[in-house]
């Protein structure tokens, strides 16, 4: 997956940092469980009966919960390689988790959208392109369902005065290449 939770300690105090996002403090209401301030979330340490090691961390808000497998020190999600400029590595990775789990929510197109705004709200550029092209390699028939909301969006990005141009030009070019491929009218 590449829906991240790291959990650290600072000065004695317990931090999470989802995927794009700040630190956030975390404060005991149980020995397992564990709060923030800022939002209703609730994660739970959950061990493993056999070994008794926390196996991994089940993030609920609000009844919806998501989980979050342990994972290596050395473990890398793709995400966090798109933010450090290893776009084609970044990629790549994503391909092999949809080959593992075709049918993993954090793959879904709308969710690789809202990854790609992000990126494009960051400054990653490439990156963003990047990952929109994926979307599209992946869920071509959701590009073409949200075309005219997808236009509508790239547009504004393109008439934001404080994006250099060359940035505009790079962006229009891109996605200009998926419409091209999915036979649909291009940005003029």
């Amino acid at each position: 997956s590449d829906n991240m939770l790291t959990i650290f300690k600072e000065n004695d105090c317990l931090y999470a940092l989802p995927t794009f996002a700040e630190k956030v403090r975390l404060f005991p209401i149980s020995e397992t469980q564990f709060i923030r301030k800022d939002q209703r979330v609730v994660y739970e340490f959950v061990k493993d009966p056999f070994t008794k090691e926390i196996s991994h961390i089940s993030a609920d808000r609000d009844g919806q919960k998501t989980l979050y497998n342990r994972k290596g020190s050395d473990y890398t999600v793709p995400m966090e390689l798109l933010l450090a400029h290893q776009l084609e590595k970044g990629l790549e990775a994503y391909r092999n988790l949809r080959a593992q789990d075709p049918k993993d929510p954090n793959l879904d197109g709308m969710r690789l959208l809202g990854l790609t705004e992000q990126l494009l709200m960051k400054g990653y550029l490439a990156e963003a392109i990047g990952l929109l092209h994926l979307t599209a390699e992946f869920y071509p028939e959701l590009i073409k369902q949200l075309y005219s909301t997808l236009n509508n969006e790239i547009q504004l990005f393109l008439r934001e005065p404080r994006i250099p141009e060359p940035a505009k030009q790079q962006l229009k070019e891109g996605y200009n290449q998926i419409l091209k491929k999915l036979g649909l009218k291009e940005l003029e």
